[in-house]
């Protein structure tokens, strides 16, 4: 990194430093990085007299004086910021070449008893030409099914899925074999681990709800417990239950310590003043990115809810579903009590028919409950690798997907363990012990570093980023236009000229 300059030597000195890894590029918050040490060196502009006598002594405001190089040989994400202040100089090197790869892999478990695994994954020829090639999967390294083979158009996404028999923990992974060699191998394979989460205690409270009860009961690792009202001591409801769903009944004060599921009633202690029915909202924005939503389709609550009492928002609350009047769907916080409320009786909807209906109440509890769904699709390769391992912990290692190269990994307070991926893919193995005994047990846990990247897997160089205006033509010969140059030499030439010809004109009198 170098500070803004017009020293060709010291930019180009950066540039060799730089090399190439498997890492994700993140150009978004290095123009904003680049953007920072240009403000530092930004100048006030100067006004002639006459604006001076005219205006007064007004100060014109810092105008940044400096260029923005930026050297790809890919695709780059577009700039998602506003307005971009000074000129970005893109300068394409390599030459165009066809590539495929993976650029997605996920799994989830079914509605099943033992727990099967649903796995998808996702091809994309980010190239022109059609590109040819099997599909692997594998089991803890065993192939599991038949390789398939397919004919990628240029542009073209391909997606697979396969299912997987019975539960338990399993290392998942999957290769794609272009019949002909590309140029980016690194997006061929990627892993991921399954494992069987805790099961979640639920308390289910309310009025007798069938479909309810049928999405509870398809869950898997959930153990549903129906009590009333009237049974629930709040003093150890944290200790017996993981998450309490309320139906249409609910105490004025919720239980601390546990995760809430409201449906069709007010929680009082957020919304203690009467709220307004409304009938048949029109669903206006909802969270699709949110955890809980993230495999949800809302189509079913749009318009068709009977009668609803949405939810005003207000310090402690956030809108995951909304309609003009309030919030379908809300999430709620404040000290111990924290839970998701739905503003409306979901028998007075179309929506417990759907298959979202199941999903979202699992979502709900998983979220709620702080307990994931087993399935661990891992990080890019060079982010970070944290896991939080609890206190006492005396010693931790990671171990390289090869197995070969163990680095010690500093513990810090609270026990977590934190490094970077680096640019190795594959699996790559957390091990901790607690305590002083040298003999004790290891705890290890599995992380998958992956590429699945589509920015990253389109390899062909770009003229443009995105968002960015682009650069006139003369600057991108390699012109400064108006940038600051060192101007002393000009000066001192100039005055030494002048002493000259003034010493010539003396001495010819």
């Amino acid at each position: 990194m170098t500070s803004v300059t017009s020293d060709l030597a010291l930019l180009r000195k950066a540039v060799q430093g730089l090399s190439a890894g498997s890492g994700v590029s993140n150009i978004n918050d290095a123009l904003e990085l680049a953007l920072s040490i240009a403000k530092q060196d930004a100048v006030v502009p100067m006004q002639d007299s006459d604006s001076i006598s005219e205006q007064g002594e007004e100060v014109l405001p810092p105008q940044i004086d400096a260029r923005i190089y930026v050297v790809s040989d890919g695709a780059l994400a577009p700039w998602s910021g506003d307005s971009f202040p000074i000129p970005v100089l893109l300068h394409s090197i390599g030459d165009a070449s066809a590539n495929s790869g993976i650029v997605a892999l996920a799994a989830r478990r079914e509605f099943s008893e033992e727990g099967d695994l649903r796995v998808v994954v996702e091809i994309r020829n980010t190239g022109d030409e059609m590109i040819s090639g099997f599909l692997d999967l594998r089991l803890d390294g065993e192939p599991v099914a038949e390789s398939v083979q397919k004919d990628l158009e240029g542009g073209e996404r391909w997606t697979r899925s396969f299912a997987l028999q019975g539960g338990g923990k399993h290392q998942i992974e999957v290769h794609w074999n272009p019949d002909e060699t590309d140029a980016l191998p690194d997006d061929n394979s990627a892993w991921l681990i399954a494992s069987q989460p805790r099961s979640i205690r639920v308390a289910r409270v309310g009025k007798k709800n069938f479909l309810l009860d049928d999405a509870l009961s398809v869950l898997p690792s959930v153990v549903v417990e129906s009590i009333s009202l009237a049974e629930v001591d709040p003093d150890t409801a944290a200790d017996e239950f993981d998450v309490m769903v309320w139906d249409r009944e609910i105490p004025d004060q919720l239980p601390p310590g546990v995760g809430h599921l409201v449906i069709g009633a007010r929680p009082l202690q957020f919304w203690p003043d009467e709220i307004e029915m409304v009938s048949q909202p029109v669903l206006v924005a909802w969270q699709k990115d949110d955890p809980v939503l993230r495999f949800s389709q809302l189509n079913a609550i749009d318009g068709t809810v009977v009668e609803t009492y949405p939810f005003p928002l207000r310090p402690g609350v956030s809108a995951m579903a909304e309609c003009r009047e309030g919030a379908l769907l809300a999430r709620f916080n404040r000290g111990d009590v924290r839970g998701i409320a739905v503003a409306f009786d979901v028998l007075a909807s179309p929506w417990p028919l759907t298959p979202s209906f199941p999903f979202f109440v699992e979502a709900a509890l998983r979220d709620l409950a702080r307990v994931s769904s087993g399935i661990e699709s891992g990080i890019r390769s060079g982010d970070l690798i944290e896991v939080v391992a609890g206190a006492g912990v005396s010693r931790a290692v990671l171990t390289d997907p090869s197995g070969e190269q163990e680095v010690e990994i500093p513990v810090l307070p609270e026990g977590v363990l934190r490094t970077s991926a680096g640019d190795q893919l594959g699996i790559h193995t957390m091990r901790w012990r607690k305590g002083k005994d040298p003999d004790s047990e290891w705890i290890q846990q599995l992380i998958p570093v992956n590429l699945l990247s589509p920015e990253e897997s389109s390899i062909e160089p770009k003229p443009s980023i995105g968002g960015i205006t682009a650069v006139p033509e003369r600057e991108q010969e390699g012109f400064w236009g108006d940038a600051r140059s060192e101007l002393w030499p000009w000066f001192l030439a100039t005055a030494v000229f002048l002493m000259m010809l003034e010493w010539i004109v003396f001495h010819r009198r």
